[in-house]
């Protein structure tokens, strides 16, 4: 709860998009946010799946390619438990689930 006493929804998000990636066999940030139970912001599930191939949770099933209007698909390859990972200030995924630290690469 914030000081000004509403909710902080973070952890509630990204725990709606690791269950989402966790159930699809392949996936967009899109497929993310139809398949979550709450509302999530467009920029919020992009932004988590770009820091979790970052930190080696997914793979690139296929590139995206603004001239023809195709957005990325991503594949989880670490899936590491029934929390979702954690995107720090400092440039880093924690895993609740193992406690293992992944630094973002690559300017993200």
């Amino acid at each position: 709860v914030r000081m000004d006493g509403s909710p902080v929804k973070q952890g509630e998000i990204t725990g709606q998009l690791w269950l989402a990636m966790c159930a699809l066999k392949d996936f967009d940030f899109r497929d993310l946010m139809q398949n979550a139970s709450i509302e999530i912001p467009e920029e919020t599930a992009k932004d988590y799946c770009k820091r979790l191939l970052a930190a080696g949770y997914l793979r690139v099933l296929a590139k995206a390619d603004p001239h023809k209007s195709r957005i990325a698909r991503y594949r989880l390859v670490r899936a590491s438990g029934p929390q979702a990972p954690q995107v720090q200030r400092v440039r880093q995924i924690y895993d609740p689930n193992t406690g293992a630290v992944y630094a973002l690469g690559g300017g993200v």
